[in-house]
C-alpha cells in the first residue's frame, strides 16, 4: 500500500511539472497595458486565443496582442506610464513592443501597429518614445496628442500637441501642432502635403477624457483657441 501511494504521488508531481511547462510564456511576462472604456464588441487576439476573445474592461494586455473593433465599437488602451490610445470603429491594432528604458527617469519605448482604422493617442511627454507603423507610413511620436487614420493604403495624420515625424518609402516630414498630412500614400512627397488643419477649434481641459455613461452631468473648465 505504501508503494502504491508513493507511485501515485510521483505521478501527481510529474503532472504538475508538465502543466507548468506548457503554460505560455506570455503569462510569465508583465502586462504592458490595460483595456478600458469599451463600447460595443471588441475582440482581443492573444497566444491563448488566436481566433480572438471578447475584450472586457480591465483586461490586461501583453506584447503581441491584437485588438479589433467592429463597426459600432470603441476601446481605450492605457499604458503603464499613463499614455492612452483610443481606438475607433473598424480598427485593427497591435501592441508589438513595450520596453522600459535604462535611463535616470523611468521611460518607455513603444512599438505599435495600426493595420486599419483610426486612433487618437495621448502620449506622456518625456516619458516615452513611440513609433506607430501603418501599411503606409511610420510615425514617430514625441509627447503628443495625435490622430491617425489608415484606410486602403492611404493614411491621414493630424496633430494638436507635441510633434510627430512621419516617413514613407520616399520621404519624411515633421508635423507641428495645428498641422496635418491628409490622405497620403506610400510614395507621396510628404514635405509638399503638410498643411494647416482647416477650421481648427481647440478646446483644452485639465482632464483628457470624460466618461458620461453614468448619465450624470459634469462641470468643466476649458480654454478655447480658434
Amino acid at each position: 500500500m505504501r508503494i502504491f501511494f508513493l507511485f501515485k504521488s510521483i505521478l501527481f508531481i510529474s503532472a504538475l511539472s508538465l502543466t507548468a511547462t506548457l503554460v505560455p510564456a506570455q503569462d510569465s511576462s508583465p502586462a504592458i497595458a490595460t483595456l478600458l472604456q469599451i463600447e460595443g464588441g471588441v475582440e482581443v487576439v492573444t497566444d491563448k486565443s488566436p481566433k480572438g476573445r471578447r475584450g472586457r474592461d480591465g483586461m490586461l494586455l501583453f506584447a503581441g496582442n491584437k485588438i479589433r473593433t467592429s463597426g459600432k465599437s470603441k476601446a481605450t488602451v492605457e499604458y503603464r506610464d499613463g499614455s492612452r490610445i483610443r481606438l475607433f470603429q473598424n480598427s485593427e491594432f497591435m501592441l508589438d513592443l513595450s520596453e522600459e528604458q535604462n535611463t535616470s527617469r523611468r521611460t518607455f519605448k513603444y512599438l505599435l501597429t495600426l493595420n486599419n482604422g483610426s486612433l487618437r493617442g495621448r502620449f506622456k511627454k518625456g516619458l516615452q518614445r513611440t513609433k506607430i507603423r501603418t501599411p503606409t507610413a511610420l510615425i514617430g511620436v514625441k509627447g503628443t496628442s495625435v490622430r491617425i487614420t489608415e484606410n486602403k493604403n492611404k493614411a491621414t495624420v493630424s496633430l494638436t500637441e507635441g510633434q510627430v515625424e512621419v516617413s514613407n518609402l520616399s520621404s519624411r516630414a515633421i508635423i507641428n501642432p495645428g498641422q496635418w498630412l491628409p490622405e497620403f500614400g506610400r510614395t507621396d512627397d510628404l514635405s509638399k502635403k503638410v498643411v494647416p488643419i482647416p477650421n481648427l477649434l481647440n478646446l483644452k481641459t485639465d482632464e483628457y477624457e470624460f466618461d458620461f455613461r453614468n448619465g450624470k452631468s459634469k462641470q468643466l473648465e476649458f480654454s478655447v483657441q480658434l
